[in-house]
Parts: structure tokens; C-alpha cells; sequence
């Protein structure tokens, strides 16, 4: 039995099924935010840092929010959390992408339902939706622009979309394709539009 949990939406879905790409909503830069207690975060991210740091569980996730700055050991370490929590249960990491996007091998013996919530479990407990979220959003957006021009862009150099093709269009969902081939391209652009995972 199969998971796979695509990378722009955190959670499970059923067996055997990639988790869609979901739009992604412009968010505008924040310069300084500071938790209470915490660290203060300034840049591109310090709301979506200050939010992680405050919804964190473990000293690890702190440690690694706290700088500002996810790296490349930091997210290793969270993988390997993840990958020991899952196998816990009988469940096997198969694939972890760089910028996110996951697959597991799930114990036959549990009923789907249970396996799922197991993996949830794991990964807010590893700090995949905290420290792995950032990680992703930073690699493949690294000064926090609106990436739907450049995701429409994207789209119409691929032929995937006709030329009027415009921002409420995308916001009413991404086109979808017979063709496995066109589908893949369709989220390579609505996950990478400029090209920065690709590129690692």
C-alpha cells in the first residue's frame, strides 16, 4: 500500500493517490515579526517563521526556526525523524523531495485510515509541517513574491493553457489533462515556476 503526499499540500491521502497542487495564494512580505517569549524573525518569511516557531513541539523545530534560516543538515535531520517515526508503526519513507513531497510504503496490517493518521502524526511530531514547510517555500520561493504571474507564464509557454488564460482562471483550479504526461508538466510549473528546484 502506497502514499504518496504531493508537494505544496501537507497531509495524507488514500492509498496510491499523489495529493494535488493546490493554487497558491500571494502572500506579501513581512519585514519584522517577533514572538512572544521567542526570537525575532525579519524578511520575506518572518510571519510564516513566527507562525512555525509558535506551532512547534519540539526544541529541534526551535532550534532550527530560531536562526531564520533552514539548512540543508536541518532539513536532513527532520527527514530522518520523520523516516524513524513512520517505521515505527510499519510504515517505510520512500521518497522525501528537497523541496518537500513524500511517499510511503504503508504496513499492510493497518487499515488505511489508521496508517494515515499515523503519518500525520509523524510528521507534525518530526517537524515536517514546520521546519520541512519552510524549507520548501524558501527553495522554491526565496524572496516570498506573488508566483501566480509566473506559474500562468509557465503554463502558457507549455501550451497548457490558451493565451487569455488569466489569474481568476487559475484561481477556479489548474487544468487537468488526459495525457499523465501534460498533468505532471501542469504541476511543475504550479510547484516550480522559477525553476529553483530543478536547479538544486
Amino acid at each position: 500500500m502506497l502514499l504518496l503526499v504531493g508537494v505544496t499540500v501537507t497531509g495524507c491521502t488514500t492509498s496510491g493517490v499523489t495529493s494535488g497542487s493546490k493554487p497558491s495564494a500571494p502572500s506579501p512580505p513581512s519585514q519584522i515579526t517577533t514572538v512572544p517569549g521567542g526570537p525575532t524573525f525579519t524578511g520575506p518569511y518572518a510571519a510564516v517563521l513566527a507562525d512555525m516557531y509558535a506551532k512547534s513541539r519540539t526544541t529541534a523545530e526551535r532550534e532550527a526556526l530560531a536562526d531564520g534560516t533552514i539548512t540543508d543538515a536541518e532539513q536532513a535531520e527532520m527527514v530522518e525523524r520523520l523516516r524513524k517515526c513512520v517505521s515505527g508503526f510499519g510504515h517505510v519513507l520512500v521518497s522525501y523531495g528537497k523541496a518537500g513531497g513524500s511517499t510511503f510504503d504503508l504496513n499492510p496490517a493497518q487499515e488505511t485510515d489508521a496508517a494515515n493518521n499515523e503519518v500525520s502524526e509523524c510528521e507534525k511530531s518530526s517537524g515536517e509541517n514546520t521546519v520541512g514547510l519552510v524549507y520548501s517555500l524558501v527553495l522554491r520561493n526565496p524572496e516570498n513574491i506573488d508566483l501566480i504571474p509566473k506559474i500562468i507564464a509557465c503554463l502558457k509557454e507549455h501550451h497548457l493553457v490558451g493565451p487569455h488564460y488569466s489569474r481568476s482562471d487559475y484561481e477556479r483550479g489548474l487544468p487537468d489533462f488526459p495525457d499523465e504526461n501534460r498533468n505532471i508538466r501542469v504541476l511543475r510549473c504550479n510547484d516550480d515556476p522559477l525553476n529553483r528546484i530543478a536547479d538544486e
